[in-house]
């Protein structure tokens, strides 16, 4: 319970004692009187015992609405402590799932990772064994060339020997002539 509230209580407790002791004296002042045949002091006595009966009618009924918002400030405060926990324990679970993601991602960060290597090392063995098998085209190509280099240049050779040997028989008829 707040301090303030406390201290209303505490002090609405004392009017409250003090509203009853003064009821009672005048009651007893009232006897008093009527027991001396005082009617008229008595009566006055009962008219002050009135007024301390209404301020004390007044200061219960002010009781009964401090208890009610006591009672109400309790209830919400019972209220408001189950919304914390339970906000407390949303928080907790909301951590404990944001860490357990976390944990998640990094693994299939890292298993995305191992696969990427995986993929670039057959991807380069891929591609040495497509060097590789260029590397032996172009050595077939190397060879065929060459053996059909090597046969134009026969080719051209025998050509050339004809066409020597062609102006050589020219020569020897205009030799002859």
């Amino acid at each position: 319970m707040p301090p303030a509230i406390s201290h209303s209580k505490k002090t609405l407790a004392r009017h409250i004692d003090a509203a009853k002791k003064e009821v009672d004296g005048w009651q007893h002042k009232a006897q008093i009187a009527m027991n001396n045949d005082k009617e008229s002091l008595a009566k006055a006595a009962l008219i002050e015992k009135q007024k301390y009966v209404a301020k004390l009618t007044s200061l219960e009924e002010q009781e009964g609405h401090l208890a009610d918002s006591i009672e109400k400030i309790q209830g919400d405060t019972a209220r408001l402590n189950t919304k914390l926990a339970e906000a407390k324990a949303k928080q907790k679970s909301l951590a404990q799932r944001r860490n357990a993601a976390h944990t998640r991602l990094k693994v299939k960060q890292a298993d995305h990772e191992s696969k990427i290597d995986d993929a670039m090392t057959r991807f380069e063995n891929y591609e040495q064994r497509i060097d590789h098998l260029e590397a032996q085209v172009d050595a077939y190509d190397l060879t065929k060339s060459s053996e059909a280099t090597s046969l134009q240049a026969e080719f051209d050779a025998m050509q050339a020997d004809e066409t020597i040997e062609r102006e050589l028989a020219e020569l020897k008829k205009s030799k002859v002539a």
